[in-house]
């Protein structure tokens, strides 16, 4: 009942149908089975729809992991304008701040398994492969999806150090402090930021962060 009244159809449907057959013969199960019975149609439309807009998801999934791994097969550098016009971000990120809640958690699951795919899998593959290069590519893509998440910043400035750029590092470093990365601890030890643990810029920025109450 509270789900129908919520408008929650197809879960209220089933949750009638449900008790309806689970209690038969064990107590009155009329008002499920007239539940049921109401709802039954509009819960088929409404499934239908579902089930069409899901497979809607899956294809723009596919399409976006196929655009992405496209780009990362590229000798050439991955610009991060390109990425995002190719990725077709701006229209995913719209449709995520939308008042349709469908659209609106489709949009946020499709740049979440995005973001996950150029953040953790493709950069794993890629240092695996011995190319930190391609990884801090992958992880750009991964910080232009989730800017505001300063452990993707993090992982982009130690694939970035690992692949000898250290001003890129040190730049990505200090987005992922202002995005709230705090750990002064693994920046002194992380053996990933080896190669840029010496530049004074470096140093600078760690000894502002450990000043920090």
């Amino acid at each position: 009942r509270e789900r129908e009244l919520s408008g929650d159809v197809p879960r209220a449907w089933e949750g009638y149908a449900g008790a309806a057959r689970d209690f038969e013969g064990l107590a009155p199960v009329d008002a499920a089975r007239q539940g049921a019975a109401r709802l039954k149609k509009d819960a088929a439309r409404l499934l239908a729809e579902e089930g069409r807009r899901d497979e809607r998801e899956r294809d723009a999934s596919r399409r976006v992991l196929q655009a992405l791994d496209l780009l990362l097969a590229s000798e050439e550098p991955v610009a991060p304008a390109s990425a995002s016009r190719k990725l077709d971000l701006d229209r995913w990120r719209r449709q995520a701040t939308s008042e349709n809640a469908a659209e609106r958690l489709s949009a946020e699951r499709i740049l979440e398994t995005l973001g996950t795919a150029a953040g953790f899998y493709r950069p794993q593959a890629f240092l695996a492969q011995g190319q930190p290069r391609r990884a801090a590519e992958s992880l750009a893509i991964a910080a232009a999806v989730h800017p505001e998440r300063g452990a993707v910043w993090y992982r982009l400035a130690c694939a970035r150090a690992r692949a000898r750029d250290g001003v890129g590092a040190v730049k990505a470093l200090r987005t992922a402090i202002e995005r709230g990365f705090r750990d002064t601890s693994l920046l002194r030890t992380d053996p990933e930021l080896v190669g840029i643990r010496g530049r004074d810029d470096y140093q600078a920025l760690v000894a502002r962060l450990e000043e920090v109450p």
